[in-house]
């Protein structure tokens, strides 16, 4: 299992920056009061006025076309990828009251990934606040991924910007954060959890992270593992980067024992393993492998996943 290399997309996003991203965040999380209002607003296209208009204290707009990053009377516009972005939220604990979902790209605007599906979603739902607005041309929030969804409606200070995609179908969506309850065992000193949750929630607390391989593939996932946080203007200044676990590639799905890496990762003095989910049918096995096994050193493994499915045995138990 082979960790993840520096793949030559990563080196033309570094080659792309351009200004510097965390002060802007910085200020940003300097100036939230627990009043404040943020709107997040990923792939948004170039800057429109109508921003200004929206009826919240604070916009977050990311977009390549952006010519720079800075801030527009209320609107801090970012012109990195929306991957990186997430993790510099994440970073400086900066969460959002409503995402506008629209217009993203994903279909006919080149963009690499929907923002608003997938393991996407499970990049962005960290920041999200636990109540929370969903503004969104796509289909409803996948709703077995820790929240309970219901239709709203839209707040006053957006039909104007909205009137620009209404052959889009724009629906709302409130969003409440509803998470499962963990589900604990041990195996001698090791604790094994079945964690219903983001794992992008607990990266400080994590020295490894298991991965599948396609995920790997995808460009969101090394943004956002791997994000420019400072780059002087036109200079080769280092890229300084949050704290992240060591990615170690699994093969893709269905993986049917992980006993060996994680021995392994223990040899390698590695004691908080944290595994995002490739095992299908064969999660229970995986598992209990584990739960029988003596694993050394290794203080914590940690089973991520968003989907309520995943792990359904061991909350039926």
């Amino acid at each position: 299992m082979p960790e993840s290399p520096d793949h030559p997309w990563m080196r033309h996003i570094r080659r792309r920056a351009r200004t510097m991203a965390t002060p802007l965040i910085e200020s940003l999380a300097a100036r939230l009061t627990p009043e404040s209002k943020v709107l997040l607003y990923l792939s948004s296209g170039g800057y429109l006025p109508e921003f200004q208009d929206l009826p919240f204290d604070w916009v977050v707009a990311a977009d390549g076309r952006h010519p720079d990053n800075q801030f527009e009377g209320k609107v801090l516009r970012l012109s990195i990828d929306n991957n990186a972005v997430l993790r510099l939220l994440l970073s400086h604990n900066i969460q959002v009251d409503c995402v506008l979902a629209v217009n993203d790209g994903c279909q006919e605007g080149g963009n690499y990934e929907c923002a608003y599906q997938g393991s996407a979603l499970g990049r962005l739902s960290p920041i999200l606040k636990d109540d929370s607005l969903w503004i969104t041309d796509h289909r409803i929030p996948y709703q077995r991924w820790g929240f309970s969804t219901w239709k709203a409606v839209i707040p006053d200070g957006f039909p104007l910007l909205l009137m620009r995609y209404r052959h889009r179908g724009i629906k709302t969506f409130r969003l409440r954060r509803n998470p499962r309850s963990t589900v604990e065992f041990s195996s001698g000193a090791t604790r094994i959890r079945i964690v219903h949750d983001s794992a992008c929630n607990h990266l400080p607390n994590l020295d490894t992270m298991l991965v599948p391989e396609h995920l790997t593939r995808s460009e969101g996932f090394g943004c956002f593992f791997h994000p420019i946080m400072v780059s002087a203007a036109r200079s080769s200044a280092p890229l300084q980067e949050p704290p992240s676990p060591e990615i170690i590639v699994m093969s893709s799905p269905p993986v049917r024992s992980i006993l060996q890496v994680v021995k392994d990762q223990g040899a390698r003095g590695m004691k908080r393993l944290g595994v995002l989910p490739a095992f299908g049918r064969f999660s229970r096995a995986v598992v209990e492998e584990l739960v029988e096994s003596d694993l050394g050193s290794v203080e914590s493994i940690d089973f991520f996943h968003l989907d309520r499915s995943d792990f359904s045995w061991a909350r039926d138990q």
